[in-house]
């Protein structure tokens, strides 16, 4: 069996008051912002690359989560706190936001991300209001 190689990617949880923002290329999918990691590229360089790219949103706190693999890529997935207000440009079409109450169609590797954001923000709450009061992140 052959095994093919995945992409290393890097994915960015911005967690807005009107909730977690997601990027759509096409319609009827929506993904976390983020994009492949170029060669001789920083995971955290091309985050905040990708967010501005995809968003418009200017990055000023980044913190490294953790990593998921999924079919096809290698995500590492970063907190990013950022400035601006946010907008579809280059290939993204739409922006949206993910809130527990909304249902959007999200691939697997998004779903997935985002439950694992979530319960890591329940189970450490007390470092991500830490992050919150020292960054301003916003998560509190």
């Amino acid at each position: 069996m052959t095994s093919h190689p995945t992409r290393r990617r890097a994915t960015a949880i911005i967690e807005l008051p009107q909730g977690i923002l997601l990027t759509s290329h096409r319609p009827g999918l929506y993904l976390l912002p983020g994009g492949a990691v170029d060669p001789g590229e920083r995971s955290i360089q091309a985050v905040i690359r990708e967010v501005i790219e995809e968003t418009g949103l200017v990055a000023h706190t980044v913190v490294r989560l953790f990593e998921h693999t999924s079919a096809s890529n290698r995500h590492v997935v970063f907190l990013v706190q950022a400035k601006g207000k946010p907008a579809p440009r280059h290939e993204i079409k739409e922006l949206a936001y993910y809130t527990p109450s909304v249902t959007l169609p999200m691939s697997a590797a998004t779903e997935q991300i985002i439950g694992h954001y979530l319960a890591l923000k329940e189970q450490h709450a007390d470092t991500f209001r830490a992050l919150d009061a020292v960054g301003g992140i916003g998560l509190s």
